[in-house]
C-alpha cells in the first residue's frame, strides 16, 4: 500500500514510526521545514510535498491542527485519485465536518479520533507505541460509515483498540467529558494548589502529577476545541460542580456533627 501523510508532528511522526517496516510505501510532508528534515533523516518516509504525490497513494493521512484540516482537504482532494481513502484524524469533528462531506463527494473519507493525545507535541516527541491500547471512534460525516473496516484496519495496524461509532454531534459532546473537562480540572488544580498556602507544593507526590499533567499542556493548543465544543463543555462543567456541591455538603455535615459532639 501506498501511504502519504500530511503532518509530521506528535501524532504523524508517531504514525510514521508505527508504520516503519510494515513494508508500505510512505510519503510525507510538513509545512515545518525542519520536521522534514528530521523525517527524511530518520529514513521514515520519501519527504516531498503532496503536489508530487497525492495522486498516486492509496491513502492520505492528515496529521494536521484542526483549524488548518479545511485548506488542506482543499488542496489535498482535487490532487486524489476517486477510489483513494483521506483520513482525517481530527479529536473535534464539527469545525471539519462540512470540509469532510465536500471530500467525500469526491474520493473516500475516513473520520478516525485516536484517544492518544498528551500535553507535549513536536515530531520529536512522537512516538510508534503511542497508539497502543488507546480508544478510538469512527465517526460519521457523511450520513454512513462506509469506511469501517478502514478504521478497523488502521486501528489494528496502530495498536489501538477496536473503533466504535459515532455520530458527528455526539462524538464532540463526549469529547468534552472525557477530553476537554479533564483538561480543565487539571489545569484548576494546579493553579488551585499554586495559589495556596506557601510551599504545600513541594509535598506533591505521584497523585497530583498524574492528576495534572494534562493541564500542562500549551493553553493555544486546547482554545480552539474549546470554543468549537463550548456549549457541551459548560454541561461538563456543571456536572462536576454538581459533584463537587455534594462533598461539599457532605464536609460542611460532619463538620457540624464535630461542633455539636463538643
Amino acid at each position: 500500500m501506498k501511504i502519504g501523510l500530511v503532518g509530521c508532528g506528535l501524532i504523524g511522526g508517531s504514525i510514521l514510526k508505527a508504520l516503519q517496516g510494515s513494508g508500505h510505501d510512505i510519503y510525507a510532508w510538513d509545512q515545518n521545514d525542519e520536521t522534514n528534515v528530521q523525517v527524511a533523516a530518520a529514513g521514515l518516509a520519501q519527504v516531498d510535498s503532496p503536489d508530487t504525490w497525492a495522486g498516486i497513494v492509496d491513502a492520505v493521512v492528515l496529521g494536521v491542527p484542526m483549524d488548518f484540516v479545511p485548506k488542506v482537504v482543499s488542496w489535498i482532494v482535487p490532487l486524489m485519485n476517486p477510489g483513494s481513502l483521506l483520513v482525517d484524524l481530527s479529536s473535534i469533528k464539527r469545525p471539519v465536518g462540512q470540509a469532510l462531506a465536500w471530500a467525500l463527494k469526491r474520493v473516500r473519507v475516513l473520520s478516525l479520533h485516536l484517544m492518544a493525545g498528551r500535553e507535549i507535541s513536536g515530531f520529536e516527541r512522537s512516538d510508534a507505541s503511542l497508539f497502543r491500547g488507546c480508544a478510538a471512534a469512527v465517526v460519521d460525516v457523511g450520513g454512513a460509515i462506509s469506511e469501517l473496516q478502514s478504521g478497523v484496519w488502521w486501528c489494528q495496524t496502530l495498536g489501538a483498540q477496536e473503533p466504535t461509532v459515532w455520530g458527528l454531534e455526539d462524538h464532540d459532546a463526549a469529547m468534552a467529558w472525557v477530553s476537554h473537562l479533564p483538561y480543565l480540572v487539571s489545569q484548576a488544580l494546579g493553579q488551585a494548589v499554586a495559589h495556596g498556602p506557601h510551599g504545600v507544593a513541594n509535598l506533591a507526590g505521584p497523585g497530583f502529577r498524574d492528576t495534572t499533567r494534562v493541564g500542562r499542556t500549551d493553553p493555544s493548543q486546547l482554545e480552539p476545541f474549546l470554543k468549537a465544543n463550548a456549549a457541551e463543555v459548560r454541561r461538563a462543567l456543571a456536572g462536576l460542580e454538581a459533584e463537587l456541591h455534594v462533598w461539599q455538603t457532605w464536609l460542611a455535615s460532619v463538620m457540624a456533627s464535630e461542633v455539636s459532639a463538643q
